[in-house]
């Protein structure tokens, strides 16, 4: 999980990577619900995004920003075969993620 950890763990974001037991990967942003509450007024107030009347999603949403709610969360999403496919990095995308 990819934070600072210097936010509120209720009214946050993140970046994850996941690797799957049979090699898949996936990169996910990661938001809570209080953040898009926040986010959505940022909008309105700075007139973004028709004045708050959009907002392109995060791949995941979690009530708490914390290394057990998004792992559970995760697991639960991988279980049922539900990670969106459209956060699978292929291996040509892998091959340009700096190791960190």
């Amino acid at each position: 999980m990819d934070s600072d950890d210097s936010g509120d763990p209720e009214n946050d974001f993140c970046q994850v990577a996941v690797e799957l037991g049979d090699g898949r990967f996936y990169a996910l942003n990661v938001w809570t619900f209080k953040f898009f509450e926040t986010t959505t007024a940022d909008y309105q107030q700075l007139g973004e995004n028709l004045s708050g009347t959009y907002s392109l999603a995060p791949d995941l949403f979690v009530e708490r920003l914390d290394q057990l709610t998004v792992e559970r969360a995760i697991r639960d999403l991988a279980k049922s075969d539900a990670l969106p496919e459209q956060c699978r990095m292929a291996d040509a995308e892998l091959a340009e993620v700096p190791p960190t």
